[in-house]
């Protein structure tokens, strides 16, 4: 008992912020002892969590802490809440990791009822909670449609000057080229720009030279 008080002795005023901003901010080679210990705690506690079978629910792990870690009861409710907030409140978990965490729990409980077995009624009762154990990982769900082949794949971009290409009918080339050269208010090289890049000139560069682009000078 005095070797556990001596060890988490300085624990008492750590807390998940702490935690969160050593790690976001400092030299996890250079921890404070304490933080050191409360992440240890926090691990044992975690790892008490996962042995269903010897520490079942809560109250059976803060009585370990208070009778084995020397913990009071109000260290050993903190630590408890908080190591189940650091390593499994995470909103990041995917419904995938939950339901695996819960199989195995389901499976142990399982086993157990397995080894209960008296008559047809247990057996009864056993198949009904494989049949929630399938359900909660959602085996009675269809498999999701696979992704077709090259949906992730990079786009292919197109660059066309013809009307035809977007299944539209152009216009006459000279009839357009009539109706640009009217426009009122137009200067002469605006309406030359886009008679070139209407495609209605003989001669265009689709990508000038900086200092032969039209629109710059």
């Amino acid at each position: 008992m005095k070797k556990a008080l001596q060890k988490y002795k300085n624990i008492q005023d750590i807390d998940l912020d702490a935690i969160y901003d050593f790690i976001d901010n400092g030299d996890r080679s250079r921890a404070p002892q304490e933080v050191v210990d409360y992440l240890d705690l926090m691990d044992k506690i975690r790892a008490m969590h996962l042995r269903i079978d010897r520490y079942g629910s809560k109250d059976a792990i803060v009585n370990h802490l208070m009778k084995v870690e020397g913990l009071s009861r109000y260290l050993a409710n903190k630590a408890y809440n908080q190591s189940m907030e650091y390593f499994y409140a995470d909103n990041d978990i995917s419904k995938e990791a939950w339901r695996n965490i819960l199989a195995q729990r389901m499976e142990k409980n399982i086993a157990l009822a397995q080894q209960l077995v008296k008559d047809v009624a247990d057996s009864s009762k056993v198949n009904k909670m494989y049949i929630e154990m399938a359900q909660a990982l959602g085996l009675h769900l269809p498999d999701p449609e696979p992704v077709p082949e090259g949906a992730y794949d990079k786009p292919y971009k197109i660059y066309t000057l013809s009307m035809e290409d977007l299944g539209k009918v152009p216009l006459p080339k000279r009839e357009l080229r009539d109706f640009i050269m009217k426009l009122p208010e137009v200067s002469e090289k605006v309406k030359l720009m886009a008679c070139q890049e209407a495609g209605l000139e003989d001669h265009y560069v689709i990508f000038p030279e900086e200092n032969e682009d039209p629109r710059k000078s």
